[in-house]
Formats: C-alpha cells, structure tokens, sequence
C-alpha cells in the first residue's frame, strides 16, 4: 500500500519502523513477551499440580494481570492507587505483568519436574492429551476465527482510512502466522513427552531438547522487536561520541555550570553524557521542575532563539535559564553552533529583595517575571521569611553528585544566598561553619539560606538516613545469611544432618 501511495524504498523502509502493529484499546505499550512454553507448562501445572502447590501460584498471575489493566478495572485498582504504599510511584501499571510472567514461570518449572518423574499411567496420559488440547485449540481457534476479530488500535483515527486498513490486515497476517508459530513448538513439545514416556530419550536429552525450543522461541522473536540494529558491536560507542560543539562546550563550561542543548532539549539524554544539562529527560521527572519548564523555560527557549536569529547574545531577560546558571547554549554537532550566555547567574549568589508569596500558584505566576539575580521568591506558608539587609559573594569551592562545598563573604547584615540546585528536602542537610541551618526553597525550586555576615563555609550533603539505616539492615542480613551458607556446607561436609541436629 505505501509503494503504491508513491512512498520511495527509504520512506517505506522508515515509515515500516513506526507501523502501530498492536491493537487494543491502550494507546501506549510494551512488550512483555513470556513465550509458547511458559503458557503451555502453566497449563501443566493447573492440571497437573496438587492444590497446595498451584492456587497460590494462580492467585499470583491473575493478580498481576488485573493489576496491569488499571484504569479499565478503576473499582479495583483505584483502592490501590490510592491506599497501596508506593503503588501510585509506579509510572505504568503494566510493570506488574513481571509478577504474572514470575508466577507462570515457577508454576511451569514445578509442573515439568513433576511430569519427568512420573510414570505413563492412563490417568496422567489423560491430563497430557488435555494439555495439548487446550493449547493446540487454542492457537487453532485463533487461526480459524481470525477473521472475525477488530484488529482496531487506539492510534489508528490519527491514520489515513487506507493505511489503517493495509495495517489492520497486516496485524490479522501476523496473528495467523504467529499462531501457527507457535503451534509448531507446542508439537515439539508433545513430540519430547512422547518421547520419554516411550523410552526413546533420556530425561537429561528430553530437558536440553526443550532449553533448545525455549532459547529459539524467546531469541528468535526478542531480534524480530529488538531488530539487526542493535546487534552491532558498542553501538554506544558511537552515539556517544564527542561532536565539535561538545568539545568547545569541554573547554569553556566548569563545574556547576550548565548547558541547554537547543534542539528538543526535554526528548533527549544525550547532552548529559558530557554536561550538565537544564534538558533531558526522565519518565520520573520532579512535578516542581516540570511545572517550571512548561510555565517558564519553553517560553525563554523561544526567547533565545529568537535572539540568536537575530544574532543577539544579550541572554538578560531570560532570568529562569539565568537562574539554572546555564552558561552555553548549543544548537548542533559543529563547532560554530556553541553560544555562550554572559548573563548567567553563576553557582549561587545573594538577593537584595525577597518576594513573599502565600502559595504554590503564586511562586510559579511569579517567577518567570522577577529579575532572579536581585530577587527571591519565598512561600511564606511553608518558610519563615527572612529578615536581610546584607549582600556579598558566594563561590563554589567543590561538586560532587552527594556534596556541595561554597564559600561565602557576606557584609552589611544577614544575607539570603540563592543556590542554583534544586531544592529537595528529603536527605538534603546544610550547615554553615558546620552548624546545621534550615534549607529554604526560593524561585519555586532552588534552595536557599539565610547567611550570617563574615565568611563561611557553606555545606550541602546528601545523607538520607532511610538510605543508610537500609544499608546497614541489608550488610547484616546478608552476612548472617551467608554465615548460615557455610554453616550448611560444613554440617553436609562433616556428614552431620541437620534436621537431627535442630531436632
């Protein structure tokens, strides 16, 4: 359909990249492929496995799939969200199939081991004949009703009516082949239970021969999604090798300062590899930060890039790019598409004016339009404002990703000083001269603190205590556990049991 649309070999080749090939309702997926076996040994183990061992095990997958439908079971799942410690953390609902996949898997290896010990009696040739028929029929009845299935996708209404119906028929062909697929590997299957059940292979071939099917049914269809493209050797290599601008970024950017890479700046990882970047992105992006770039940034990108058309690099009235101290902007791989931006605010610095504001809404309204280098925003429902008549400089001695070490030279009174990192309190401690001072929030998402007169040595650390309280409970754990290992070995070795022994 597209060489018929006039499409030439190379628009073809990357408009069959994007082709939406599932259908269903959700507009975004992932593939979460557990493969024709793992099925086929789960249905093992429900016919095959005593109730003690299966229903915890059933219980489980189905939990798993419910959970992965989200909103399309809101009654259920809304509860959890909402009341579930940590559940509404998770950035996609459909994470929880890894619990089904874990379950069918478990199921299935203890369905198989049960299966090889057993001896061919009418009772459990029945189950086996079951077996089969469940899952041959059913890739048989999706081959046979093939036709009568939607194969609609939630992005197909954005489509031309005549390359949804070439994708629609495209789907129903990969279903048909898919299935009968598959159908070959549970014949395979059938074929190695018969085999051992008639003596003519060990349990040891009849286990390699079904690591073989497993391997080509998983590794097979994982290159079909994953592509030849990613196959080559250190593919990183290359992408991640240093352009011109980034070498001319190297030079003229230190420390704490930052760069904003001009094309697609929040689509992109790649200019973290070298700088530090106000772009990027992140599936778990701080709500604060996104909220900053969507009121403030988007608007002050367009401003620079206006400038620079222009060819202006006077940067002064982009006061939030000011703010985030970012010093370069770039916009390409050459050497001549490097700006340096003179206005930036520096690491941190001292205001003359703070602006108090009584809420959220009022701190990000506000701070796209104040001139951050002379003014602070501070919400005074969450923060003493305080009371300053003193001005000086602040210098960034050392950064490291945990600590933040400044010095500062403050007259005239108590000053507030303005650190161009995003405030985050959970872990976060400061101290002045090494006495412990309470961290601020100014401008929506920097820190700040009030800073005596005289000179200091101001101190940023990242030190959460649920993190080491958890390290520690984990280094005793794992040491009592592997203690408990050796105690095992050196009871078997010196032909002690251990059962007597506890008894």
């Amino acid at each position: 359909m597209l060489r018929d649309a006039g499409y030439n070999r190379t628009q073809i080749a990357n408009q069959l990249k994007a082709v939406p090939t599932y259908w269903g309702d959700q507009p975004l997926t992932a593939p979460y492929y557990a493969g024709t076996f793992t099925v086929l040994l789960f249905i093992l183990g429900i016919i095959l496995l005593p109730k003690e061992q299966k229903v915890w095990l059933i219980t489980i997958a189905v939990l798993g799939i419910v959970l992965s439908w989200g909103k399309n079971f809101e009654s259920f799942n809304g509860l959890l969200f909402d009341y579930l410690p940590g559940y509404n953390k998770f950035r996609s609902v459909t994470f929880t199939i890894i619990i089904t996949m874990f379950a069918m898997n478990l199921l299935g290896f203890v369905a198989l081991e049960k299966l090889i010990q057993s001896e061919w009696e009418v009772n459990l040739r029945k189950k086996i004949y079951l077996l089969f028929g469940i899952g041959g029929g059913i890739l048989l009845l999706a081959v046979v009703f093939s036709g009568a299935l939607s194969y609609r996708g939630a992005v197909d209404a954005q489509l031309p009516d005549w390359f949804a119906d070439a994708i629609k028929e495209d789907r129903r062909s990969l279903l048909i082949k898919d299935s009968l697929r598959s159908l070959i590997f549970v014949t395979s299957f059938a074929a190695l239970v018969w085999a051992i059940f008639k003596k003519k292979a060990k349990a040891t071939q009849v286990v390699l021969g079904l690591v073989i099917l497993v391997f080509t049914d998983s590794f097979s269809l994982s290159k079909r999604f994953l592509g030849n493209e990613r196959f080559k050797k250190d593919p990183s290599g290359e992408y991640f090798k240093p352009s011109q601008s980034d070498q001319a970024l190297i030079t003229q950017v230190s420390p704490g300062e930052r760069v904003l890479n001009l094309q697609n700046p929040f689509n992109e990882n790649r200019t973290s590899y070298y700088h530090e970047s106000i772009g990027g992105y992140h599936g778990a992006k701080i709500r604060r930060y996104q909220d900053l770039i969507d009121y403030c940034i988007r608007s002050e990108i367009q401003s620079a890039y206006q400038k620079l058309q222009s060819q202006s690099t006077d940067f002064s009235d982009l006061s939030v790019i000011n703010m985030l101290n970012t010093k370069a902007f770039y916009a390409g791989t050459q050497q001549n598409a490097v700006f340096r931006n003179r206005n930036a605010n520096g690491a941190a610095w001292t205001v003359r004016t703070v602006v108090p504001v009584e809420s959220p809404d009022e701190e990000i309204a506000n701070v796209c339009s104040i001139d951050s280098k002379t003014e602070a925003i501070v919400d005074e429902s969450k923060f003493t404002i305080p009371a300053i008549s003193g001005s000086g400089t602040i210098t960034l001695v050392e950064k490291t990703p945990n600590r933040l070490n400044y010095s500062a030279n403050i007259s005239g009174g108590d000053a507030l000083g303005v650190f161009s990192e995003v405030y985050y309190p959970e872990g976060w401690k400061a101290t002045i001269d090494g006495s412990e001072v309470e961290i601020l929030r100014a401008n929506y998402v920097l820190r700040a603190l009030q800073i005596p007169p005289g000179e200091h040595e101001i101190v940023f650390e990242f030190r959460p205590q649920s993190y080491y309280f958890g390290n520690t409970v984990m280094m005793v754990s794992s040491t009592l556990l592997f203690f408990c290992f050796l105690a095992g070995i050196a009871l078997q070795l010196l032909k002690i049991p251990i059962a007597n022994e506890l008894g």
